[in-house]
Order: C-alpha cells, then structure tokens, then sequence
C-alpha cells in the first residue's frame, strides 16, 4: 500500500511539472509574458462531458467544396488570378492599331462694348491618324510579363487550392479517428465502472481481496484519464475541422461560432 502511495505522489509531481510547462507554452501562443498568472476554467472540462460528441453534418467531399468556397486565403489567391487576367487584357489592347480623329477650327475674338465674344470661323478640319502595330517592342515586353504573371498566379492558386483539400481530407480523418478513438475509451470507462462497482460488493462479501479492489480502481482511473484525453483531442480535432473548412468564425470579442 506504502508503495503504491509513492508511485502515485511520483505521478502527481509529474503531472504538475508538465502542466506548468504546458501552461508557459499556452502564454506563448497567446503573446503574454510567461510571468502572466493564468488560471484555467475547470469547469470547461464538465462543459465538454455536458455537450458530449457531434459528428459534421456533412461527408468529406461536401466540407471540401465548402472549404474552397469559404476559405478567405483561397479568396485572395482567386482575386489575384482575376487581376493577372485583367491585366493580361490592358497589355493586349495595348498592342493593337490606335485609330485617332482630330479636329480643329479657327475662333476669332472681337470686342462688342466691355464684353470679349469668342466666334468660330466657317471653316474647319477633320482628320485621321492611324497608327499601326509595326514597332511595339515596349508594348510586347509589357504583354509577355503580364502573361508570365498570369501563370505564375494561376498555379499558385491551384497549388493552395490542391493544398486546402489535403488539409480538409487530413482534418476529417482526424476527426472521423478522435470520434472512433472518443467512443471505445467511453465503452472502456463504463465497463471500468462496472468492474469497480462489482469489485467492491464482491470484498464486502470477503470473495476477493482488497489487492483485486485497488487494481480494478487503478484502472478505473486510467480509463478515466484515457476517456479525458479522448474528449479533449476529439474537441481539439473538431476545432481544427471547422477552422481549415472555414466554417469557424471569430467575433470581434474573441468568441467563435460555427
């Protein structure tokens, strides 16, 4: 019994130092000095136990399409392509004839009292200037670039594109896999449960030994640690799905919904 005392006080200093290393890590991401006192929400833990698990509402290929139909990074890349284009269009007009129509007349001026009249004359011009597309070096130059920036464009967005479906695919296996893996480590818990619950009714009837009583609740607390970080990476894994789909907003209070 001593023994056991020991290994589970080791356990328990262990457990402190990795929280508090994982808290400092914590601050960091946030952008806080690591001397910031923190205090997490334990009731957060009963939050997630409450609300329980929630599988999408949609398969994989409908979170792909709404991925690169949502995803403001792929929005930007497309808007990028839109504006190679627009300029692949004004450097293509440029290299084209110029037809010019030039008019001109001669207006008199004469003094009537205190007042100038300006008078148009009779006569007057009309003429055209042609200009044909011989000598556009300059132009061509511009034409040439423009496209090689429409490709360069064009293949950046199909690679983010291509990027953000991997993502999606990889995020829903994690999720697919943090739900599988979130449902045994329940089953896993209720039967620790039982076995505990019987254990205990057994030594109270002297059918087994109080060695048997601490190794079925040893277990019962490994399956309740075990079914903890179940529901916490499959909340995390849940998260990450939302986010890379798009689906994830964060309000200006630094609150998020879906």
């Amino acid at each position: 019994m001593h023994q056991e005392k020991l290994k589970a006080r080791d356990i328990y200093v262990q457990a402190i130092k990795e929280y508090g290393s994982l808290l400092d890590l914590f601050k960091i991401t946030l952008g806080v000095p690591t001397t910031t006192e923190i205090r997490l929400d334990e009731n957060n833990l009963e939050t997630l136990k409450t609300a329980g698990m929630h599988d999408p509402d949609f398969d994989e290929r409908e979170a792909v399409e709404t991925a690169l139909y949502q995803r403001l990074d792929l929005t930007n890349s497309a808007d990028a392509v839109i504006d190679a284009q627009r300029k692949v269009y004004v450097a293509a007009d440029a290299l084209g004839a110029d037809l010019s129509i030039v008019g001109a007349t001669n207006v008199a001026s004469q003094k009537q009292g205190s007042r100038l009249t300006m008078q148009a004359a009779d006569d007057y011009t009309v003429d055209f200037e042609l200009s044909l597309p011989f000598d556009r070096v300059a132009e061509q130059n511009v034409y040439r670039k423009a496209l090689i920036t429409l490709n360069q464009r064009q293949r950046e967005y199909d690679l983010a594109a291509d990027t953000i479906k991997m993502e999606i695919r990889q995020a829903y296996r994690d999720l697919k896999e943090a739900t599988d893996r979130y449902m045994l480590q329940s089953e896993g818990l209720s039967l620790a449960q039982e076995r505990f619950k019987k254990t205990v009714l057994l030594m109270q009837y002297a059918r087994v030994s109080s060695r048997r009583v601490l190794d079925a609740q040893n277990d019962l607390f490994d399956a309740q640690s075990e079914a903890t970080d179940a529901l916490v990476d499959y909340s995390i894994a849940m998260l990450n799905f939302y986010r890379d789909t798009g689906a994830l907003q964060v309000l200006p209070d630094g609150m998020w919904k879906l």
